[in-house]
């Protein structure tokens, strides 16, 4: 080892890791929840030998979950970690039953499954929760206006010949586009201040530059009914939208003009949305034969010929897990909307996450999944303990009914 070498480790690695163990100790669960975001959400690009720098992140951010649980006797999920944990359990049994378990596919399903548990860990986190959130999210926006700029990561070309397209470190521009999407509709649920109003504008900006056609527009329906209730803020997001649509939309602009030129045309087939109609057909026939356990998770794009996958979260549950594992999904599914039901932020969350599903598997990519876990712990009713007042103290009068104590006619 040369002695630059010796250097480098000696000021830099040392330090940095000694820093981070301090913070670590100090912040565990900050710590996690960063780990467990970021992995999936900014560093998939990035390889390390046979696997992803959101491997590793993601296997740290477990192991100190592990480690917070074992502390606090609790096992590490809730009930919003049904879902994931379901998909995690379908992948392993199918993938046994047909002889190929994908065990890293397993692994990122449970791993997401504890984003909801380090994320609700109690009502006081929840606003360092967000600040960690956004955080995140502000770099990965400010990565999709640089991408043009710098050409890295390298931009995505779209098969319909339109141009460049952009999805910074969150990887392909959909998955940029949809988390980035789900996040605005977070944020515009909370009370508003500069920071937020900034974010809402730079993010938006992000999503119009990624030219993701039905991200884009489920998000302006899902926005609309998240604030049909606050017509001053529905009124000024038009009103940006406008503004951004004609600054930053061009790739946008130009998607959408191409698949009206060709959709009625001879050249239909190449347009985004007829294509996916193929695309579905072609995985559907997969199903012929398989269908108590699919053909495994993963295995669309290997057998359907153009090394692409269903672009249908519904029809990749089918094919590759089998009707079964479809039904329980969508059980579960039914379970949290019903529960989601009351909380307008929630339901929003999950109505814009199914519907997109229906020409991207949003509801499996882990950005967006992981975006849907953090919401729903985070916008979760959390019961705050009742502080019970020392013998001969007056109960407060809001709780004076609900003890029985200084209510005529009870004792």
């Amino acid at each position: 080892m040369s002695w630059a070498a010796v250097w480098d480790v000696t000021v830099l690695v040392i330090p940095a890791g000694l820093a981070a163990l301090v913070l670590t100790l100090r912040y565990p669960q900050p710590v996690a929840l960063l780990l467990l975001l970021v992995g999936p959400l900014l560093t998939s690009t990035f390889k390390l030998g046979a696997v992803s720098l959101d491997n590793v992140m993601v296997i740290a951010g477990l192991g100190l979950v592990a480690i917070l649980a074992l502390i606090r006797r609790q096992l590490p999920f809730n009930r919003w970690s049904v879902l994931p944990l379901v998909l995690a359990a379908a992948i392993f049994v199918t993938g046994n039953l047909n002889g190929s378990p994908n065990w890293e596919a397993c692994l990122r399903f449970i791993s997401l499954a504890a984003v909801p548990w380090v994320a609700s860990d109690s009502p006081r986190s929840s606003a360092a929760n967000l600040r960690i959130f956004l955080g995140i999210m502000t770099v990965g926006a400010l990565t999709v206006f640089s991408q043009p700029l710098i050409g890295y990561p390298h931009p995505f070309k779209d098969t319909e010949n339109t141009g460049l397209r952009y999805g910074g470190l969150f990887g392909h521009p959909n998955f940029a586009a949809y988390a980035l999407s789900l996040s605005i509709l977070y944020v515009l649920s909370q009370k508003l201040n500069t920071w937020r109003v900034g974010y809402l504008l730079m993010a938006g900006g992000a999503v119009l530059t990624t030219g993701s056609i039905t991200a884009t527009m489920m998000l302006f329906g899902a926005a609309g009914i998240l604030l049909a209730r606050n017509i001053k803020r529905l009124m000024a997001g038009l009103l940006v939208l406008g503004v951004f649509v004609a600054t930053v939309g061009q790739t946008l602009l130009s998607r959408l003009d191409f698949v009206s030129q060709t959709a009625a045309g001879p050249a239909a087939a190449s347009n985004s949305g007829a294509w996916r109609l193929g695309q579905w057909q072609r995985a559907l026939r997969l199903l012929e034969g398989n269908e108590a356990t699919g053909i495994g998770w993963g295995e669309i794009p290997l057998r359907i010929g153009n090394n692409l996958g269903a672009h249908n979260a519904y029809v990749q549950l089918a094919v590759e897990l089998g009707w079964a594992s479809l039904v329980l999904v969508l059980l579960v599914v039914a379970a949290h909307l019903i529960v989601s039901f009351r909380n307008r932020i929630q339901l929003v969350a999950w109505i814009y996450v199914l519907a997109t599903s229906i020409s991207d598997p949003v509801l499996f990519y882990p950005s967006s999944m992981t975006i849907l876990l953090f919401i729903l712990a985070q916008t979760a009713q959390k019961r705050r303990p009742v502080e019970v007042p020392a013998p001969g103290t007056a109960l407060p009068s809001a709780l004076q009914g609900s003890a029985g104590v200084g209510v005529p006619g009870r004792s």
